[in-house]
């Protein structure tokens, strides 16, 4: 019985080894451009953002905003030009910039890990767009998301980046707060 556990140990060890061997250089596969985008420098939250915090997980805020019965996600950033992500307190994720200043459509493509997710065509847009609500338990799996957002009008051009990537780290756990105490105080 002895040497049953020891194969089984010593095979577990090979397997963890494998792993760690396709895993270590399938995360330095990212590009210097996604590690500067999710430095802490560039993360930004408004004041009022802060004040109101339950929770911050890596690169996500969890914001409980008065008189309202959950909390919701933010990813913002310091550049303006720059998109913020959120999850609203519905559980759907949100893209937030100055889009325009008058309504435009929008063709918004999104892919998490480099895999091609989806497209959507978004109408009178502003500064905000509502994603798939279904999109978050395909981020829960990642590590960080590619959005890239086009003017479907050739004359209207956007107040913000065409094309931008969110970290994903900490997000399961940002998501885990939503469903906790501090959110439902």
């Amino acid at each position: 019985m002895e040497k049953v556990w020891t194969k089984v140990a010593g095979a577990r060890f090979w397997i963890r080894g494998a792993l760690l061997m396709i895993l270590v250089p399938a995360f330095s596969l990212l590009s210097a451009s996604q590690i500067q985008a999710w430095s802490s420098e560039d993360l930004g939250w408004t004041k009022w953002e802060k004040e109101h915090a339950v929770a911050r997980e890596e690169t996500w805020m969890v914001i409980k905003e008065p008189g309202m019965n959950g909390c919701y996600l933010k990813q913002g950033y310091v550049d303006q030009n720059m998109m913020d992500l959120s999850v609203d307190e519905n559980g759907s994720p949100c893209l937030w910039g100055p889009f325009s200043s008058t309504p435009v459509d929008v063709q918004v493509r999104y892919e998490i890990d480099d895999l091609n997710q989806g497209r959507m065509t978004a109408h009178e847009v502003t500064n905000g767009i509502r994603l798939p609500r279904d999109l978050v338990q395909t981020m829960r799996r990642g590590f960080f998301m590619r959005i890239k957002v086009e003017s479907l009008d050739p004359d209207t051009e956007l107040g913000t980046v065409s094309e931008q990537d969110f970290s994903l780290l900490g997000f399961i756990g940002a998501t885990e707060v939503l469903n906790s105490e501090a959110c439902r105080e």
